[in-house]
C-alpha cells in the first residue's frame, strides 16, 4: 500500500499572527467543550479479566468494590477477586457514576451493595458491603453518602 504524503505546514513564523490567533481559540474552544475528563457517552457494562490463563468477561452489576494496590486495582465480584493492572481513576472515569462512587482515594464502591452505613467518628462514615466487607469512607465521600441518603 502507497502512503499519502503527510500534508505541508507553513512554519510557525510563516504563518500570519490573526491566523495564530484563529488556530489557538479553535484548540481552546475544542478543549472546553470537550475536556480530557469528560465521561465517555457510555458507561462500561462489562469488564474482561485474566484468570488463571483464560480471559473471562465479568459484568459491572457483578462487581461489589474495587480497591487499588500500588499499579494494580482488585476487582471484587462474585466472591472472587481479580487482579488488574489498572488504575482506580481510570476505572472510576469509565463505570457508571450513577451507580458506582469513589468513596476514598483507594477503594470505589457499587451502591447497590452497601448494605449499610454506619458513623466511624464524628465526621465519617463506614461502610458495610455485600459479603461482609467494610471500609471507611474519606470525610468528602461520607459528606456525599450522607447527601445521597
Amino acid at each position: 500500500m502507497s502512503r499519502r504524503p503527510a500534508p505541508t505546514r507553513q512554519p510557525f513564523h510563516a504563518v500570519p499572527p490573526t491566523e495564530r490567533r484563529d488556530a489557538f481559540a479553535e484548540s481552546v474552544a475544542v478543549c472546553v467543550t470537550r475536556p480530557w475528563y469528560a465521561a465517555p457517552a457510555r458507561a462500561l457494562t462489562r469488564l474482561f479479566m485474566r484468570n488463571r490463563g483464560r480471559i473471562v468477561p465479568l459484568r459491572t452489576v457483578d462487581i461489589v468494590h474495587l480497591d487499588s494496590h500500588d499499579d494494580y486495582m482488585a476487582v471484587h465480584a462474585n466472591c472472587r477477586r481479580y487482579l488488574v493492572y489498572h488504575t482506580l481513576g481510570e476505572s472510576e472515569r469509565r463505570l457508571d457514576p450513577d451507580r458506582f462512587l469513589r468513596i476514598h482515594r483507594s477503594h470505589i464502591v457499587d451502591l447497590d451493595c452497601v448494605i449499610a452505613l454506619v458513623p466511624f467518628d464524628t465526621t465519617r462514615l463506614q461502610v458495610e458491603l455485600r459479603g461482609g466487607t467494610t471500609i471507611v469512607a474519606s470525610r468528602a465521600a461520607s459528606r456525599e453518602l450522607r447527601r445521597l441518603a
